[in-house]
C-alpha cells in the first residue's frame, strides 16, 4: 500500500545513515572515516547485507522529489556524503526524547487500570503520552531478606483494541506486533531482539479477525531477558503494530530488526557519548524515523511506541509490583478485560494496546505502599 510519510525528526541523520546503508549493501569501497566506522557498526550490529539491500530498495520506491524535500539534497539516491562529518558532534534533540515513554510505578499491590473509551486515560495510566514518574518512595520493601536480583525478563502479555484501524475500515483487522528490544553489556555491546506476536505453537501468526473493543489475551511469551551481572543500566522496548495485508510478517520482522539496529548505531555516531540512558532514548526517538522511510508497504504500520526503562531499579519496582488489569468502559460500565500487566505501550491513538509484564529471577515479595 502507498506510503504515508510522517514528519522526520532528524532528517540529516536519517538521510546521511541511509547512504551509509547503501554503500555497505554494495559492498562499495570505502572512503572515509565515516563510512568505515558505521560499516564497521552495520557488522557489529549484525545487520545483514540482504536485509540492508532491501531496506535501500524501499527507501528507493519514494519519488525522489518526495526524498529531497523532506531530506534536503542527501535524499538524492547519488548524492555523494559530503567530507568533514565529526563524530559526536550533534546536539541531542529534546522533541526525540520526550517522544519516549517512560512508565512509572502505577500499579501497587494489584492495582486496577481504567482506560475511558473515547476520552483521556484516567489515573495517569495506559498508554499516556505524558511520562509517568516512578515514585519508589511510596513503597517500601517487606521486612526479610530478600536475595539480589540475577536476572530480569520482559513478557508480552497481550493486546487490546480500541478502535479498528482507519475510518474507511470495513470489517476486522487482521494484526501482529513486533517487538525489539534492545540493552547494552557491560563490555558495551549492543543487544538487540526482536519477536513476533502472537507467537504460536506452529511460529509466529497473526490475530484474525480483530474488532473494536477486543481484547486478545496471550500466547505470553519472553520478548527480552538479561542478567544484571551483565547488563547496563538502562533497555528499551519498542512495540510496532501492524495491519497483515499483502506482506510478509516474518519479512517485516527482519526489517525491524534491522531499522532498530540503524537508529543505533547513527545514535552511537552522531551524539556524544552521554551514557547508555542517552543513547537508548536517542536510538528509539531515531527507531520511527526509519521505520518511516525504510519498511516495505505490503502491510500496514498502525503505530509504533517505544518504551525506556532506564534503570535496574526501574525494574525491580515494576517486578515486585503486583500486576494492574486494563478497565475499558463499555455501555456505562467498567469492563475488566483480563490483560493483566505492568505497563502498556500504545499507538494510533490509544486505539491499540500491548501488554507487558516484568519478572525477576529469583522472586522476591511484592512491596508494601507506605500509608501516610
Amino acid at each position: 500500500m502507498a506510503r504515508s510519510l510522517r514528519t522526520t525528526l532528524e532528517p540529516d541523520i536519517v538521510a546521511l545513515t541511509i547512504k551509509a546503508l547503501r554503500i555497505f549493501s554494495t559492498h562499495a569501497n570505502l572512503s572515509n572515516d565515516f563510512e568505515r566506522d558505521m560499516t564497521q557498526s552495520f557488522i557489529d550490529l549484525d545487520i545483514s547485507r540482504e536485509v540492508a539491500t532491501r531496506l535501500v530498495a524501499n527507501f528507493d520506491t519514494i519519488k525522489p522529489a518526495v526524498r529531497m524535500r523532506i531530506l534536503g539534497p542527501l535524499g538524492a539516491s547519488d548524492t555523494q556524503i559530503p567530507a568533514g562529518i565529526t563524530k559526536g558532534s550533534r546536539t541531542p534533540n529534546a522533541l526525540a526524547a520526550r517522544s519516549v515513554l517512560r512508565p512509572g510505578l502505577v500499579n501497587e499491590l494489584g492495582a486496577q487500570f481504567m482506560f475511558e473509551t473515547g476520552a483521556q486515560t484516567h489515573n495517569g495510566i495506559l498508554g499516556s503520552a505524558h511520562a509517568i514518574i516512578p515514585q519508589p518512595h511510596a513503597l517500601q520493601p517487606l521486612e526479610e531478606q530478600i536475595l539480589a536480583p540475577e536476572r530480569f525478563t520482559i513478557t508480552y502479555q497481550g493486546m487490546h483494541c480500541r478502535d479498528e484501524t482507519g475510518l474507511d475500515s470495513v470489517g476486522s483487522d487482521e494484526i501482529y506486533i513486533l517487538t525489539s528490544a534492545v540493552h547494552i553489556t557491560t563490555d558495551g555491546t549492543n543487544i538487540v531482539r526482536t519477536e513476533r506476536h502472537p507467537l504460536t505453537a506452529n511460529g509466529s501468526g497473526v490475530y484474525g479477525d480483530v474488532d473494536s473493543d477486543e481484547t486478545r489475551i496471550g500466547p505470553v511469551a519472553a520478548c527480552w531477558a538479561a542478567d544484571v551481572s551483565d547488563f547496563q543500566a538502562g533497555m528499551s522496548l519498542t512495540t510496532v503494530f501492524m495491519e497483515h495485508d499483502q506482506g510478509d510478517p516474518d519479512a517485516y520482522r527482519d526489517e525491524v530488526d534491522a531499522a532498530v539496529k540503524l537508529s543505533i548505531a547513527a545514535a552511537t555516531y552522531f551524539f556524544p557519548p552521554g551514557g547508555v540512558l542517552l543513547a537508548l532514548i536517542e536510538a528509539s526517538g531515531l527507531v520511527t524515523d526509519f521505520f518511516n522511510w525504510l519498511l516495505g508497504t505490503g502491510d500496514d504500520e498502525i503505530g509504533t511506541a517505544s518504551v525506556v526503562l532506564g534503570t535496574l531499579s526501574e525494574l525491580e519496582d515494576f517486578a515486585r509490583t503486583g500486576l494492574g488489569h486494563l478497565f475499558v468502559r463499555r455501555d456505562g460500565k467498567q469492563v475488566d478485560t483480563g490483560l493483566a500487566n505492568h505497563f502498556t505501550a500504545a499507538v494510533s491513538g490509544n486505539d491499540y494496546l500491548a501488554a507487558y509484564r516484568v519478572v525477576r529471577q529469583p522472586t522476591a515479595p511484592l512491596k508494601q505502599r507506605i500509608i501516610d
